[in-house]
């Protein structure tokens, strides 16, 4: 393990911890568990993991694996203290924010394609975004869109 965390590991433990804790609160153990998969999924990738993610690692994983937990604590040597007396993590919703998002495009209500715009965008942008990549435009091509629905950061469908 090392230390350092970039951003984007930064983002994936705040939203993991997010949803895990979501998950725990609501008692929707499978999706918990899921979750922290995917995260050890991009852990595994990883050349080194930053220490601090290990730790935060193993405090979600512990209402679900306490013996495992407890015994990989001991060996990492995370603290004098064990597994079970340390605090459970919060997540920062600031911090779990994603940049860009992905929107889907309808054109009367089927699926067209998706796009990618800023977390940020408004829907005007959104809008413009969609005119502008090039499938879309083409099956835009020559119709006159009579409406335009917008579910934000989810959906466009363009009614012609």
């Amino acid at each position: 393990m090392v230390d350092g965390l970039t951003p984007e590991l930064e983002k994936l433990q705040h939203k993991t911890i997010l949803k895990v804790t979501d998950d725990l609160e609501n008692l929707r153990f499978n999706t918990a568990i899921a979750a922290l998969i995917e995260f050890n999924n991009e852990l595994v990738q990883m050349e080194s993991v930053p220490k601090e993610v290990g730790r935060v690692f193993l405090l979600l994983l512990a209402p679900f694996a306490p013996h495992i937990a407890e015994e990989i604590w001991e060996i990492c040597q995370f603290s004098e203290h064990e597994l079970s007396d340390e605090r459970f993590p919060t997540g920062d919703p600031e911090k779990a924010k994603d940049d860009e998002i992905t929107i889907a495009v309808q054109i009367q209500g089927k699926m067209r394609g998706t796009i990618q715009v800023p977390a940020s965008a408004t829907d005007e942008e959104m809008k413009m975004a969609a005119k502008s990549d090039p499938k879309i435009a083409k099956r835009l091509e020559g119709n006159e869109i009579r409406r335009v629905i917008i579910v934000p950061q989810r959906l466009i469908n363009f009614i012609i």
